[in-house]
């Protein structure tokens, strides 16, 4: 039988490699971005200093009022030391964040609107 044909070595080369491990796919997910911490982050009546952020927010949920000023991502925050106060113009439909003096409604104000013209005043 020996030597064998040229046709009849061939088998006799040959090697075959197996998978070792099961075939896992793909996946189109796996992927997640960071965290934005976004929100409020001094609330009502809460004392601030100059510089302080008072609200990270995407848009303009919250507009800036009385000694707050927006940064070009929208981040509200304080341009004086004072108290933290949110309003509601009902009519525009906008709420908006002041940072006044005190920390109480200005000498009987009884509506966001009182408490605006007061401080303007003083």
């Amino acid at each position: 039988m020996w030597p064998a044909p040229v046709g009849m070595r061939a088998p006799f080369l040959t090697l075959v490699r197996f998978a070792t491990k099961i075939a896992g796919g793909t996946t189109k997910n796996g992927r997640d971005s960071r965290p934005k911490y976004l929100g409020v982050k001094l609330f009502s009546l809460q004392a601030c200093k100059a510089g302080s952020i008072i609200v990270r927010q995407r848009g303009t949920k919250f507009f800036p009022g009385k000694e707050v000023g927006m940064g070009k991502d929208h981040t509200l925050f304080a341009l004086t030391p004072g108290y933290v106060h949110f309003t509601r113009d009902t009519l525009k439909r906008r709420k908006y964040v002041h940072v006044l003096p005190t920390r109480d409604r200005p000498d009987g104000a009884r509506s966001a609107k009182d408490m605006l013209q007061t401080a303007a005043a003083s």
